[in-house]
């Protein structure tokens, strides 16, 4: 059994940038990141966080059921933020978790309001989060070039594609879609 899945990563701050596409297990990891299908990313320079929040949760949205259309799981990836230091006041350095926390916000608000429609249970509201350290040590410029991923002129966006890489690389990532796998209908399992 090979294991196609959505990948939706984000990479949330005062510019927001996203990375999808649809990956099939099989073969290297480059040749998987090289393969992989109805890729594209954006960057929201919005500076609203709440406007972000609304923007990447309906696009995620989408994306999700575009994958689910196709009979496949779709997951979320963001970056983490961990605040390490705070050399001034200035707001905008809050900016990754506002949007990330906002996302997840939103996309737990239209849950409630499916569940409380009467359409039944929603699907758990999961995140993959990651450091951004451990995607940019995998997910190197020269290999965002190699695999076809790299940007030119949008950091954000290639910061976006080095999550996506790192989480199609990550074994920790592989165990959690082999054992979403498990659970869906055998139908949705390429072989």
């Amino acid at each position: 059994m090979i294991l196609e899945y959505g990948v939706f990563a984000l990479d949330p701050g005062l510019s927001s940038a996203w990375a999808v596409g649809i990956v099939r297990d099989e073969g290297t990891m480059a040749e998987r990141l090289v393969a992989r299908q109805e890729s594209r990313s954006s960057t929201l320079r919005e500076h609203d966080w709440v406007v972000q929040a609304r923007t990447i949760s309906t696009d995620w949205m989408d994306f999700r059921l575009d994958c689910h259309r196709r009979g496949i799981p779709a997951f979320f990836v963001c970056e983490d933020f961990i605040l390490t230091r705070f050399k001034s006041s200035d707001r905008s350095g809050l900016y990754p978790v506002w949007v990330a926390a906002a996302v997840v916000g939103y996309r737990n608000g239209i849950a409630d309001a499916y569940e409380s429609g009467g359409f039944g249970p929603a699907a758990p509201i999961e995140v993959v989060w990651q450091q951004p350290s451990q995607a940019k040590t995998h997910a190197t410029d020269e290999r965002l070039r190699r695999w076809g991923m790299w940007i030119k002129g949008r950091e954000h966006e290639r910061d976006a594609w080095r999550h996506f890489a790192y989480f199609v690389a990550n074994p920790a990532s592989q165990k959690y879609r082999q054992a979403r796998a498990r659970t869906l209908p055998r139908s949705r399992m390429h072989t």
